[in-house]
């Protein structure tokens, strides 16, 4: 039997790690299973003739694959479709909106498991199964799972086959699951709700077990730099990373990138991390602004003084930073946003992001906005993935403070990396009207920084431009299409 998955698509950014372990457990009750992106959904399943198609859906891919649904089961209706994901946790009303035969929500394993069985035997119907909702039936939540090394590697054959990650010799894995934190902007306090009384939503694999996988996949794919895709890496200085650094260091010995907040920085934890072979963080900064970081995003605890002391310490150990920050968010001014690249030329990070803030229904932010009169509480995912990452979708923001936002987001990048170029793009480029040439300058600076300083790994000169027209595409998706106009 063979199971299709979707997803909307497939980029260098990331593994779909997801369907990546389902894939996994079909396959060890001996499924087939491949992968497409939408737009190739229907050619997919005339080609493969499979026996489910299984969608894994973001809140931000919704309005896509909500269309893409459609057409399948326009065009197979006997075809069974299972919709999964991040997005159906928080919105399992989403059944009533797709031509699907069911969502799972939660921690769908040992779900899509059940679901196998039951397609083995013939049978269609998938009510009564604990995380899967129908259109008649809503079920309860099975308990979290707590042994993580249960669970199969995951399927990298899936994505590999066909995609520009054969040639990318960078391997993410995960280390745990769910995050202990309640940032406003996240999911995750939503996951704690959902699954109160059902388990620690935060868990950790052993050391050994993630070593196995890491041994077992370089062994198989070229790999010169790992990342470790947790929410958080680590939550503290503890037994675990002291484990980790010690085996890790002596059995792989790969450079790797990971997550980090910076509340929990010491010497002692960063010379840990650097033994183990940690060459580059992600560590965020939001905004410079105290007050909006405390109070509207809920990352309380971090001050700026202590932010830069953390990031000293990186930059003095030699291990690269990678920090982003949230553009426009509630309350926000230009001159916050202007502070923040400030805050960011202090810190001294190799490559600084900045992002257009995103209030996604499910969130307390979006609860937030919604209390503040910031936006209309009947807001669809339609209509925030018309204006997602583009311009902000705050009503507080007049159509000229929004592109300024908008260059700041692509500017700003380029003033935390050419100091001297700070005056003008503050001064005067962000004033001007948003354009291709500023989004082209962002690209070419991001990319530059990421792959030398976070990233760094030695590609042929048909890989960088085979990865280079990849990341544009990825890059460019949002700006070349239009979406999100200015309003």
């Amino acid at each position: 039997m063979k199971v299709l998955f979707v997803v909307r698509r497939i980029t260098i950014a990331g593994e779909p790690m997801g369907i990546m372990l389902l894939s996994a457990i079909a396959r060890r009750r001996g499924w087939e299973s491949r992968v497409a992106v939408s737009p190739d959904a229907l050619k997919a399943v005339a080609d493969e003739a499979p026996d489910l198609v299984a969608v894994s859906c973001m809140s931000g891919d919704y309005s896509d694959l909500k269309d893409t649904i459609a057409q399948l089961r326009q065009s197979h209706p006997g075809l069974p479709i299972l919709l999964g994901g991040p997005h159906t946790t928080f919105v399992p009303d989403a059944i009533d909106e797709v031509e699907a035969d069911a969502v799972c929500i939660g921690e769908g394993e040992d779900a899509f498991a059940e679901v196998l069985e039951r397609l083995e035997r013939g049978v269609r119907d998938f009510s009564g199964i604990l995380n899967i909702q129908t259109k008649t039936e809503r079920t309860a939540i099975r308990p979290l799972i707590t042994d993580l090394d249960a669970l199969p590697f995951i399927d990298r054959d899936l994505v590999y086959r066909n995609s520009d990650w054969k040639h990318f010799k960078l391997r993410s894995f995960y280390t745990s699951r769910g995050c202990p934190y309640s940032c406003a902007y996240c999911f995750n306090h939503g996951y704690r709700r959902v699954y109160h009384g059902l388990g620690p939503t935060y868990r950790k694999r052993s050391v050994d077990n993630v070593i196995e996988e890491i041994l077992e996949v370089t062994a198989q794919y070229p790999t010169e730099y790992i990342r470790f895709s947790d929410d958080v890496f680590i939550v503290r200085h503890d037994e675990w990373i002291e484990e980790f650094a010690e085996k890790y260091s002596r059995k792989v010995g790969i450079p790797f990138y990971c997550l980090i907040k910076s509340d929990i920085i010491t010497p002692e934890l960063v010379a840990v991390l650097k033994k183990a072979g940690c060459a580059s963080v992600c560590m965020s900064i939001e905004t410079a602004n105290e007050e909006l970081r405390s109070q509207v995003l809920s990352r309380k605890g971090q001050n700026n003084e202590q932010m830069l002391r953390s990031f000293d310490l990186f930059n003095e150990a030699g291990i690269n930073i990678y920090t982003n920050s949230m553009i426009g968010l509630p309350h926000s001014t230009i001159k916050d946003e202007l502070d923040t690249i400030e805050l960011y030329l202090k810190a001294k990070p190799k490559c600084g992001l900045f992002t257009i803030c995103v209030p996604y229904p499910g969130t307390e932010l979006f609860s937030y906005c919604v209390k503040n009169g910031l936006v209309r509480a009947d807001l669809t995912h339609e209509e925030i993935n018309r204006t997602s990452g583009d311009y902000s979708m705050l009503d507080s923001f007049s159509a000229k403070e929004k592109e300024v936002q908008k260059n700041i987001s692509l500017l700003g990048t380029v003033a935390v990396t050419f100091p001297w170029l700070k005056d003008l793009i503050t001064k005067r480029l962000i004033y001007l009207p948003n354009n291709k040439l500023f989004f082209l300058i962002y690209f070419l600076v991001k990319n530059y920084q990421f792959s030398k300083y976070i990233v760094p790994i030695r590609y042929s000169a048909s890989d960088y431009l085979r990865l280079g027209f990849a990341a544009l595409k990825n890059d460019a998706v949002m700006f070349i299409t239009g979406k999100g106009k200015n309003k």
